[in-house]
């Protein structure tokens, strides 16, 4: 584990936020497959799924694997209404970079796009 770790640590600083490549930020979708139905069972008693749940986290992963900053970013809702977003992950000590990209993507995708209209607010959340 830490072998590997050291490996994608020293790849992701070396080729991919350093170097020729200069990444500032990799984008991918926040979550590999849309948000599931909850079954009237798990209400009650809870749910362990795991291929679900390896599915739902699987770009999350290098984040935490790395330690990385990484950002969701609302970008609509999907046939059902459920909300969809995209991930923005970074280098170390990249937050402010992540923040601003993200403000920036999320004002532009709402001004170009019904996306926020889509997407309606839950009835309990922070703004």
């Amino acid at each position: 584990g830490d072998r590997l770790r050291a490996w994608a640590f020293d790849y992701m600083h070396s080729d991919i936020f350093g170097g020729e490549a200069n990444v500032t930020a990799l984008v991918s979708p926040t979550t590999g497959v849309t948000a599931p139905a909850i079954s009237e069972a798990a209400m009650q008693t809870g749910e362990s799924n795991n291929p679900l749940v390896m599915n739902l986290t699987k770009f999350i992963f290098l984040g935490n694997f790395l330690g990385l900053p990484s950002l969701s970013v609302p970008a609509g809702a999907d046939d059902n209404g459920l909300p969809v977003g995209f991930l923005l992950t970074g280098n170390h000590w990249s937050e402010a970079s992540l923040l601003k990209i993200g403000n920036t993507l999320e004002s532009e995708l709402l001004a170009s796009t019904d996306a926020g209209a889509q997407a309606p607010k839950p009835p309990c959340y922070i703004d």
